[in-house]
């Protein structure tokens, strides 16, 4: 279903030593719906602390992308594996929201 928290849409998974360290902590706050802090790298190369609510994972074209709620934006981002820094699992789970759901995230496509 579209609901589902990974999609994988590649062949290919990109070798990178921030996929082997950020998928599995990643898979599991998808999975118990915990809350994560990233600290991110942007294309632009900016720096950037974010609280997020996980929601989904796709390799998508090489790359894995983390589709989330940001907390900071209060709407939902994509983040690419590759360009997670660091990241902490906060220890709290966030509640269903309606409009803050995977399934929001892409009637919004």
């Amino acid at each position: 279903s579209f609901n589902s928290p990974l999609l994988v849409h590649a062949e290919e998974e990109r070798s990178n030593e921030n996929l082997v360290d950020f998928l599995s902590p990643l898979r599991s706050a998808l999975r118990k719906r915990q809350l994560v802090e990233i600290s991110y790298n942007d294309l632009k190369g900016h720096d950037t602390v974010r609280t997020i609510r996980p929601l989904g994972l796709t390799a998508f074209e090489k790359v894995w992308l983390l589709t989330a709620w940001c907390e900071k934006k209060s709407d939902f981002r994509n983040f690419r594996v590759d360009r997670i820094v660091a990241l902490e699992n906060i220890g709290k789970t966030f509640p269903r929201e309606r409009g803050r759901e995977l399934k929001d995230y892409l009637a919004t496509l």
